[in-house]
């Protein structure tokens, strides 16, 4: 499957993302996903990546997002408090971009 983005977000009290695709994840379950781009991140708010959502309370989400500066982070929500889970821009720099679909990050294998 191939999702193309379009505007939206999923910030504070704004729930207006577009090409979203949900599943149920009852049981045991695999998710394996690979995330790839034509430009990195270069304007603040900027954001590419993937999220386990439970609800708008729960989640968690890894993301290559540019804030001032381009980096990799993890973050968590349990209960409406968020968590940042991990950050970094070492290495970041070096994501290529403008040369054709380029991996942000090797493929992630999600397990229950």
């Amino acid at each position: 499957m191939q999702i193309i983005t379009e505007g939206g977000g999923w910030y504070q009290a704004a729930n207006d993302q577009k090409n979203t695709v949900w599943q149920y994840a009852y049981g045991d379950w695999t998710s394996v996903t690979k995330v790839s781009y034509d430009r990195k991140p270069y304007q603040n708010y900027h954001q590419i990546g993937v999220a386990i959502y439970d609800s708008d309370r729960t989640w968690l989400q890894w993301r290559a997002e540019y804030n001032g500066s381009l980096r990799i982070a993890l973050s968590k929500q349990i209960n409406n408090t968020s968590t940042a889970v991990g950050n970094t821009t070492t290495g970041v720099s070096s994501l290529p971009d403008n040369d054709g679909r380029q991996n942000v990050a090797p493929t992630r294998r999600c397990e229950k």
